[in-house]
């Protein structure tokens, strides 16, 4: 009797760093020679730092022949690019925003990015409301490559109430908003979901599983961010958050535990006071301060 293939697998086995941050390199050609369609050989990522560190596309338009837009807003950032792959790729000096001006699809819509409508692969890393930029896209990239907060459990669905930036979103929300928008989640590093479109899915060449088995645990104790029941989102915030409510005592240690490593300058961030939006979002959710 010849026995089922487990559909119980995980892409994190193709991980290979180029450039990229976590191995995504290796689950996007793997996606690109799998994928039921032909994958488009276009590529936009942003931000797009400069056009090598960390990049999501370079080994896309460097050795795979993809003709490639990266966008940058920071100036000093944008000028490395520019003189690093200007001759190569189409660059672009501006903040991306999830609607109107600035957005992708407005972007698109311009003379010189057209050919970028129809697109195989999506890089969004801009460390705040990536989430809102996918909700609010029009195209239908093949492959989306989209960072979350690795530190908010995987079964949480959460995200920043739109405008406002203080802990981002969870792998959870990513993946809850690609079923309506038609991606299948496939892939987690790190730091990224990977989303690949429905008509591009293969049930026999890639996962269909809740984000919470796809997470890269074995990636993340490596880097030193595996999850915890305290947690964290960096740059925005260093006030802790829980997913049971804590008692007094509790409280009271965390904060005189973050008041310390603001005095003593340990913890760089900023602390921001959440909204009554955030809060009531959180606490919806399963967050709880």
């Amino acid at each position: 009797m010849k026995m089922k293939k487990s559909k119980f697998f995980k892409l994190n086995q193709h991980k290979k760093k180029i450039t990229s941050q976590f191995g995504e390199d290796g689950i996007i050609q793997y996606l690109i020679k799998t994928s039921k369609i032909e994958i488009l050989k276009t590529s936009i990522e942003f931000g797009g730092h400069d056009g090598k560190t960390n990049s999501n596309t370079y080994n896309l338009f460097k050795n795979l022949g993809f003709k490639s837009l990266l966008i940058e807003g920071d100036k000093d950032l944008f000028n490395k690019l520019n003189t690093n792959y200007g001759d190569l790729i189409s660059i672009l000096n501006c903040y991306v925003n999830s609607t109107g001006k600035d957005s992708i699809d407005e972007i698109v819509e311009r003379n010189e990015y057209k050919d970028f409508k129809n697109l195989g692969v999506l890089s969004i890393d801009i460390d705040s409301y990536d989430y809102y930029i996918f909700k609010h896209l029009q195209i239908k990239p093949q492959i989306i490559i989209i960072e979350f907060n690795n530190s908010i459990p995987g079964h949480i669905d959460y995200t920043d109430p739109e405008g406002e930036v203080f802990i981002r979103c969870s792998a959870k929300s990513l993946q809850n908003l690609g079923f309506i928008k038609g991606y299948i989640t496939v892939a987690c590093t790190v730091t990224n979901v990977i989303l690949l479109r429905t008509d591009c899915f293969d049930e026999d060449k890639h996962p269909n599983l809740p984000v919470e088995f796809l997470l890269d645990y074995e990636g993340m104790t490596e880097s030193n961010d595996i999850l915890l029941t305290v947690m964290h989102s960096q740059m925005y915030t260093s006030k802790p958050f829980f997913t049971k409510k804590i008692n007094k005592l509790d409280k009271i240690y965390f904060s005189l535990s973050r008041r310390l490593f603001s005095l003593f300058n340990i913890r760089k961030e900023k602390y921001i006071k959440p909204s009554d939006k955030i809060i009531y979002e959180m606490k919806k959710s399963g967050l709880y301060f």
